[in-house]
């Protein structure tokens, strides 16, 4: 236990330093929240029948206890500091500002994964990408080239205990609510970024120079009997990505102002495996911001975010 509240307090202050974004997330008073073993809550209202789940899975900070008494002792300053270079500020400033306007909303529940994204990328399909080498950055135990075997190992104890855990309750959540749409706040690394590129998704965009990231959107197909994604949703979303784009002037120094859809996206990791597993036929929508731009981006910029989730929603709802 000592390690994890030596790592808790270094995140913790790592984390405050790089950003004032940083686990700001605030439950309102009308919705019900939900804590569960893997350190992540569902936050919805409290009488309405849910309809939609939003997914944040990248903007966690905690270390399951079990996870924190494998590593080698002393360590814990470098872990912490592996674990706060690496927190998806971005995600968790849009989550924040998203359950502030939740009870205006009461069909949508957020679903917060709040474990180190270390542990939550640890069911990726090779033994040597559990906790690979890049996209993590800094020069700290879990990035370091030379200990990837040592991380390596514990891919059976993550898996079991902290995402396993993860996917039960998931599982459970989506059979007991049954929602009609999943939609997942996603990011992955291209080699022009110092990332990982990943075979068949890179090399279909045009942006290999950027570290895209977007929304998915997914149908469950036991929910309602009509095809989700028509070439009619795949425009009038593409319409609405572009006003979103031109609607904020923070996004303009990027010089990205195309858009790109993929659709159906299939995705080989990360929980989109996992929501393609527990809705086989489902359909997905993607779309390309960079996520990493909201790091720093002033309020009025996540709140155009969560504004266009909103509005996507809806579209597709329709």
């Amino acid at each position: 236990m000592q390690n994890l509240e030596v790592i808790s307090h270094h995140v913790a202050t790592l984390s405050a330093e790089k950003s004032a974004l940083y686990d700001t997330m605030n439950i309102p008073a009308s919705m019900y929240a939900k804590e569960y073993s893997w350190g992540s809550v569902l936050m919805a209202s409290k009488t309405a029948k849910i309809d939609t789940f939003m997914f944040f899975v990248h903007s966690g900070t905690t270390l399951p206890e079990s996870v924190a008494s494998y590593l080698i002792p002393n360590q814990e300053q470098q872990v912490a500091q592996t674990i706060a270079l690496n927190i998806d500020l971005g995600g968790g400033a849009v989550a924040s500002q998203l359950a502030e306007v939740l009870q205006e909303y009461p069909n949508v529940a957020i679903i917060w994964y709040g474990h180190t994204r270390l542990v939550g990328d640890a069911n990726r399909v090779y033994v040597d990408e559990q906790i690979p080498y890049s996209p993590y950055r800094g020069e700290t135990l879990w990035s370091m080239e030379e200990n990837s075997d040592d991380f390596s190992r514990m891919r059976e104890l993550i898996s079991a205990e902290t995402v396993g855990s993860f996917l039960d309750d998931v599982s459970q959540l989506v059979a007991q609510h049954e929602p009609r749409t999943c939609l997942y706040f996603h990011s992955y690394d291209t080699k022009a970024a110092g990332g990982r590129a990943t075979k068949t998704i890179t090399d279909s965009f045009d942006s290999n120079s950027l570290r895209p990231a977007g929304m998915l959107f997914y149908e469950n197909p036991q929910a309602i009997d009509r095809p989700f994604i028509t070439a009619e949703h795949r425009d009038e979303v593409v319409v609405l990505i572009s006003q979103l784009l031109s609607a904020i002037p923070y996004l303009e120094t990027t010089g990205r102002s195309d858009v790109t859809v993929d659709e159906p996206y299939k995705a080989a990791e990360s929980l989109l495996t996992y929501v393609g597993t527990l809705i086989p036929e489902a359909e997905q929508l993607f779309f390309e911001v960079r996520k990493d731009l909201f790091i720093e981006a002033p309020e009025d910029t996540t709140q155009a975010v969560v504004s266009f989730m909103l509005q996507a929603m809806q579209l597709l709802s329709k």
